[in-house]
């Protein structure tokens, strides 16, 4: 009995015991919030706006991969203020965002097989997608330096993308952005 309580003492005073460890390195977190935000206008729009593909035939997207479609819009930023000298949109995750591809998903359109692929017209890269969601936008997208003045524009595109078979309907999409300012 003697041992069996000595032995709980031990066990107790074993467990209320601090740890030492030595610690394996540190990280520091760096970061900034930015006073000032620029006044975005898509396609002249304002901040929210619809970008109206054409329209294009099924069979013009018959191989999995291929594209058509290419439209551009631009968002004009205005009022940018001192802080700002450099921009991009970041597209944000969300659920009408296919994480495997980086493309927007039909998410409420009637067709099938397709995707919208947003692209980075103002990039001389042979791939210029813009990985939606993904964290390579971030040095992959090209920034545009803002005027004296606070003004810039940046140039990107969308178009369709077929993932797989593709049957006509309508093709319906959204992603949320914001104005990066690296």
């Amino acid at each position: 009995m003697y041992f069996k309580s000595r032995l709980l003492a031990v066990m107790i005073a074993a467990g209320s015991t601090p740890f030492a460890m030595a610690g394996d390195g540190n990280i520091t977190f760096n970061g900034l919030i930015n006073s000032e935000t620029c006044v975005v206008k898509v396609n002249g729009a304002g901040a929210n706006a619809a970008v109206v593909l054409p329209t294009v035939a099924a069979k013009t997207l018959g191989t999995a991969g291929q594209t058509a479609g290419l439209t551009q819009f631009t968002m004009e930023l205005t009022d940018c203020g001192d802080v700002s000298k450099k921009a991009y949109a970041f597209f944000e995750a969300g659920s009408t965002v296919d994480p495997r591809s980086g493309n927007l998903k039909n998410a409420s359109g009637t067709a099938k097989g397709v995707q919208l692929q947003l692209i980075d017209v103002s990039s001389t890269k042979p791939d210029n997608a813009i990985k939606v969601g993904q964290e390579s936008q971030r040095t992959a997208t090209t920034q545009i330096a803002t005027t004296t003045d606070g003004k810039g524009t940046l140039p990107y595109g969308v178009q369709y993308f077929a993932e797989g078979p593709i049957t006509a309907g309508t093709v319906i999409s959204n992603v949320t952005y914001t104005i990066a300012y690296p």
